[in-house]
């Protein structure tokens, strides 16, 4: 138990160091528009993510079940 709350304190430490790092390398111009598509443009691509993911899935599931792959 011990070993493994140093090994997420370090993690974390490692985590917000690169953030503070990569503060100094924001280019806030990049920012605009921020949602191009609006949040319909985000549900669109989650969407296209969720079911190539469950395609991919499926695929998997349907080669472990066959006989002579």
């Amino acid at each position: 138990m011990y070993f493994t709350n140093i090994l997420t304190i370090a993690k974390l430490v490692f985590v917000f160091f690169i953030i503070i790092a990569s503060i100094f390398y924001v280019n806030s111009e990049n920012w605009y528009p921020f949602l191009k598509n609006g949040f319909n443009g985000v549900l669109t691509g989650s969407s296209i993510v969720f079911f190539g993911y469950l395609g991919f899935d499926s695929i998997t599931v349907v080669a472990e079940e066959s006989i002579n792959p």
